[in-house]
């Protein structure tokens, strides 16, 4: 034996002399061999169900190649299936899918619609002053409104109907909710809205708070109204300057006022818009409540 030889054999008994009992030592470089009785797992044939597509061959073939062998492979796969069963495999090979196709049919929908509804054109706005069950507010003679002057179901209506407004208690509810007080009147400052419809307290706060504009500032039609044909209905109060002036139209006891069931019998119109459309507005709502005749 030579002295290479007698080198290892010691460097090998020195290893498994120093090596736990418990931890077998092969050296570098000996091939490992399967025990009797045992099959060696590297040369076991793959499963039978398993794929072995060559993923290098798909690779190199164009889309539409893909296309076709994938088309071949999954008509293979359902050959021997049911109807049901086919179904259920289309499901569960496509479902994310459809369920994303279906997201982005839903959220094309919804946006189309918010963007449509958005350019239809608001044919009136209203707001509820000081009803003590605002959501029992009657809207339905405001569909008759639409109907008198032949608006599109799509035409909107804006409204507003849990509003209080009361002198007595303005400032503990501006106070307890500065928000709502707050925001609501940016809006009338914008022309959003074109009449409040309140009781009696609720003009006297909308006129000493400067959110209503006094019948006098208006001209036109409007002024002919206020100085003709509704001149006995017209109601005055304060601003915050204590000047007193003519700031709403009585219109208690009509069929509008009355159907609405607001929770209180005497019922008034202010006007918190004074552009073109809120004039035209106001004067459409006047003659269907009182039926002026106005073309």
């Amino acid at each position: 034996m030579s002295k290479k030889d007698n080198t290892q054999e010691e460097v090998l008994e020195s290893t498994q002399k120093d090596a736990p009992d418990d931890i077998l030592i092969q050296p570098r470089g000996v091939k490992r061999e399967v025990a009797d009785g045992f099959s060696d797992p590297r040369s076991a044939a793959p499963k039978a169900d398993l794929a072995t597509e060559n993923s290098l061959e798909l690779h190199a073939m164009t889309r539409s190649e893909r296309r076709r062998y994938r088309r071949a492979q999954k008509k293979a796969e359902t050959a021997d299936m049911t109807r049901s069963q086919r179904f259920h495999y289309f499901i569960d090979c496509n479902k994310w899918k459809i369920i994303g196709i279906l997201m982005i049919v839903v959220s094309l929908a919804w946006i189309s619609l918010a963007v449509y509804s958005n350019t239809r054109p608001t044919v009136f706005a209203y707001a509820v002053v000081n009803s003590p069950d605002p959501w029992s507010v009657d809207t339905s003679v405001i569909d008759d409104y639409k109907s008198y002057y032949n608006y599109k179901d799509s035409d909107k209506i804006k409204y507003m109907q849990n509003l209080h407004y009361d002198p007595t208690t303005f400032d503990a509810d501006y106070d307890a909710n500065g928000t709502e007080y707050s925001s609501f009147p940016l809006l009338c400052e914008d022309n959003v809205y074109d009449v409040l419809i309140s009781d009696k307290a609720g003009v006297e706060c909308c006129s000493w708070i400067n959110l209503i504009h006094p019948l006098d500032t208006y001209d036109g039609t409007l002024k002919t109204l206020f100085e003709g044909e509704l001149k006995d209905r017209v109601v005055t109060a304060q601003d915050s300057a204590n000047h007193t002036s003519a700031y709403a139209i009585d219109i208690s006891g009509t069929d509008f006022a009355n159907r609405m069931n607001l929770g209180y019998n005497d019922v008034y119109l202010s006007f918190p818009g004074n552009n073109e459309e809120n004039v035209d507005h106001i004067i459409k709502l006047l003659n269907y409540i009182f039926d002026l005749g106005i073309e």
